[in-house]
């Protein structure tokens, strides 16, 4: 689901959490799965300012991560 809702922008884990829209999703649980997701190369965290503050944030990982 997670892999499903995030796209080419980034998107706070918090953002994340919010389009779940489910109550068995937690915050961690959330930073875990995207953890996997970084860790196989699927998707790329990079850091974002929100309202002022440095956050971090994950998208889709692009032709960047792909070696040919």
């Amino acid at each position: 689901e997670i892999y499903a809702l995030i796209g080419t922008e980034p998107m706070t884990v918090d953002d994340i959490v919010a389009g779940l829209d489910s109550e068995e999703v937690t915050r961690n649980k959330v930073t875990a799965r995207l953890g996997k997701l970084v860790k196989a190369g699927l998707a790329v965290k990079e850091a974002v300012k929100v309202d002022g503050k440095q956050r971090m944030a994950y998208r889709l990982a692009g032709d960047e991560a792909v070696a040919e």
